[in-house]
């Protein structure tokens, strides 16, 4: 397993699958945002790693069971009060990259993303892929340049070739400054 730098909150061969949210009901039961809810990797039970926003890391068996819509919740051995599951409260949810399959042809994790120079179709420099969030149906890339930050909306008609180790490459329009 990768060290921890100084300062860093995740280790490199991290990956982020999603973070704990609120309590849900007072057995110890918490929602649980998945960045890719469509995912089996955690539908059994599952040692994984939480992390802390300060880096603090513990494993925590962890077990999901799926409602209706968007809604996820977990489940863990030794939570169970509402307290408890109150103090996992915003923790991310990781896994050593060692341990996940290999993605298929056009699937990638976050980790392989971040970092990428991205460039438009006609081949101006946007900057690097920074930031990821899955706060809704599609997620929208944070990419941070030298002209300052543009937001990029991760669609097929939008996110025209991704290149893992190398580079994406958008639409031209894709890269307006906001």
């Amino acid at each position: 397993m990768a060290p921890l730098l100084a300062g860093q909150r995740f280790r490199p061969d991290d990956v982020r699958l999603g973070t704990v949210m609120t309590p849900f009901g007072l057995r110890g039961e918490f929602r649980v945002f998945l960045y890719n809810p469509e995912s089996d990797l955690l539908d059994g039970p599952t040692d994984v790693i939480l992390v802390a926003e300060d880096g603090r890391r513990q494993v925590l068996p962890l077990t999901l069971s799926r409602g209706t819509g968007r809604r996820i919740i977990g489940s863990s051995p030794g939570i169970r009060h509402v307290d408890q599951a109150a103090g996992l409260n915003g923790l991310e949810i990781v896994l050593p990259q060692a341990q996940l399959p290999t993605p298929g042809p056009g699937e990638y994790y976050h980790s392989d993303l971040i970092g990428l120079p991205v460039f438009t179709r006609s081949g101006q420099d946007l900057g690097r892929l920074a930031e990821i969030y899955s706060q809704s149906e599609v997620d929208t890339w944070v990419i941070r340049g030298p002209e300052g930050e543009h937001y990029v909306a991760a669609l097929r008609q939008v996110v025209l070739e991704v290149r893992p180790g190398d580079r994406i490459i958008v639409d031209d329009d894709a890269g307006k400054l906001l």
